[in-house]
C-alpha cells in the first residue's frame, strides 16, 4: 500500500520539490500551466520572496511575502487586491526557487526583484496594475 506524505514532509526529506500550482492568484508571474520548484528556506525570508505556507487542512498557498513582523508575516497573491491574513513564520514551509515554463527553467530565488513587482505591491498602485491587466486581457480576446 503506497504511503502519502505532505508537502512539508517531502520538503523535510528532500529539501526540494516540484509541484503544479492551481489557481489564478499569482498571475501573471506563476501560471497554472507552470511547474514550480520549491525549496526549503536556507536563509532568512525577505520581502518579495514567494513563499509556500501551510494554511490548514492540507491546503498550501504560494504567495509573495510583502511584510515581516517578528514571528508573523503578511503575504499577497500578485493577482489579488487584499493582503492575506497574518501567517506565522513557522507555517512557511518553502520558497519558490524557480519555474518550469514551456520546457525552460526560470531561476527566481536569489535574483533581484523587478521594479514592477515592487511597485505592484504598493497599496496605492495595486488597483491600477490589476485594472490595466484586466483591460489588456480583454483586449487580447
Amino acid at each position: 500500500m503506497p504511503t502519502s506524505v505532505t508537502i512539508k514532509e517531502a520538503l523535510d526529506i528532500s529539501g526540494v520539490i516540484s509541484i503544479s500550482p492551481r489557481g489564478r492568484s499569482m498571475l501573471p508571474f506563476v501560471k497554472d500551466t507552470d511547474t514550480v520548484v520549491i525549496k526549503k528556506p536556507t536563509a532568512p525570508l525577505k520581502k518579495y520572496d514567494c513563499v509556500l505556507f501551510f494554511k490548514g487542512e492540507d491546503v498550501y498557498v504560494l504567495h509573495r511575502l510583502v511584510k515581516i513582523n517578528g514571528s508573523t508575516c503578511r503575504t499577497l497573491g500578485d493577482n489579488n487586491q487584499r493582503l492575506d491574513p497574518p501567517v506565522d513564520i513557522k507555517d512557511v514551509v518553502g520558497v519558490l526557487d524557480g519555474i518550469y515554463r514551456k520546457g525552460k527553467y526560470i531561476q527566481v530565488y536569489g535574483k533581484p526583484t523587478s521594479v514592477f513587482i515592487k511597485l505592484s505591491c504598493l497599496p496605492f498602485v495595486r488597483p491600477v496594475v490589476l485594472f490595466v491587466r484586466q483591460v489588456l486581457a480583454r483586449l487580447a480576446k
